[in-house]
């Protein structure tokens, strides 16, 4: 079927055939088939309706051949009715074109804005959670270039370029998703209720010792980050607690950064000039339960034959730093580590668990990260 035959198909240039005016040149139609042709290929129907932008492209071709011919006639000669058609033709097919890219534009920008959108709400619950749970240098890394590469989808999606825009975004929601779950694998035990339970009667038997001798006795839940003093059983007094910088681990190996877990005693009280951090209160880390630990992470092949529990766990002060920074330790402020100082003894219990409540800091992570 000839251009000329398809565009008679569509009634705009069906009345561009039929009228009396169009003996006339063309002029206007042909500026207005090329500006249609110019707005359809800035839409992108180079790339999204190509066949019909070839149509368009090559009606208008013709209108002006068409019109240079007639205008080579006398004058009195001249019919520019199939000129006319032609670049109505072109219009038509322009302008088809045009609506085609749009659409098609549409809907990548909708489907690419929802692969951003998903992105983005990947990233939303991991705001911050660097300043309260310790991740590895490699978690943090990919968490920074997660947000990196999310910042660009927005931009890029923006700009209009679609397809890389939801690539990159598609990759930033690898990446958050990839630091989500190790987040979620080193907080999930602080509200596992087996856990709880187990935290639980370590403290009632801390704090039933403390009622049946009069003594006092101190426990440390790392989730809420608090010391308490019981002296008779009684709350004697609390005091906000830092830990080791890896503050959701368990300590196991000596560098690991992390607070143990256990029931333990004072061995030694370090005054004055005996202590790096004001004074301090040395604690049996590690004990026989923490040596049959580490035995079983060795036979299991999890770490090398040869490593150490590692020791010189403390409360000491120093503290009052508003985050979790010793090697292990638990830090109070001196004036705090003064008090506990002249309250207890060698052989005070200290107890430390993860938890009583699942609802402290590593908890509501945890919880803000579950599926």
């Amino acid at each position: 079927m000839s251009l000329l035959a398809l565009s008679l198909v569509f009634w705009p240039v069906a009345d561009w055939r039929g009228s009396a005016g169009n003996r006339e040149a063309p002029g206007e139609l042909a500026r207005e088939a090329a500006e249609a042709l110019r707005t359809a290929r800035v839409s992108g129907a180079d790339s999204q309706a190509p066949l019909t932008l070839r149509w368009a492209s090559e009606a208008y071709a013709a209108g002006l051949f068409q019109a240079r011919r007639e205008e080579l006639r006398p004058r009195w000669l001249r019919d520019h009715r199939e000129a006319t058609a032609e670049f109505g033709a072109a219009v038509v097919w322009a302008e088809r074109a045009t609506r085609v890219a749009e659409q098609s534009f549409r809907r990548a920008r909708g489907a690419a804005g929802a692969i951003v959108a998903q992105a983005s709400a990947g990233l939303a619950p991991l705001e911050g959670v660097e300043d309260i749970v310790w991740m590895s240098a490699g978690d943090r890394a990919n968490l920074q270039t997660a947000r990196r590469l999310a910042r660009s989808a927005s931009t890029l999606l923006a700009e209009g370029s679609h397809e890389t825009s939801a690539e990159r975004a598609r990759e930033a929601t690898a990446l958050s998703e990839r630091v989500r779950e190790a987040i979620r694998r080193s907080t999930s035990r602080f509200g596992d209720q087996r856990r709880l339970v187990t935290w639980s009667a370590w403290v009632d038997e801390t704090v039933a010792w403390s009622a049946r001798t009069g003594r006092a006795a101190v426990v440390i839940q790392k989730d809420e980050h608090r010391l308490t003093l019981y002296e008779g059983g009684r709350v004697a007094h609390t005091y906000a607690a830092e830990l080791g910088w890896n503050n959701v681990g368990d300590k196991r190996i000596r560098g690991d950064g992390a607070t143990p877990e256990g029931r333990y005693f004072v061995t030694e009280m370090k005054g004055r000039g005996s202590s790096r951090y004001h004074r301090a209160l040395l604690v049996d880390y590690p004990n026989a339960e923490d040596d049959r630990a580490l035995a079983d992470l060795i036979r299991s092949g999890a770490v090398p034959r040869g490593t150490r529990a590692g020791g010189l766990i403390e409360i000491h002060g120093a503290g009052g730093r508003g985050r979790d920074w010793t090697d292990g330790c638990v830090a109070l402020t001196d004036r705090e580590v003064e008090e506990l100082f002249a309250r207890v003894s060698v052989g005070t219990p200290v107890t430390i668990v993860g938890g009583l409540t699942g609802s402290g800091s590593f908890s509501r992570v945890a919880s803000r990260l579950s599926p």
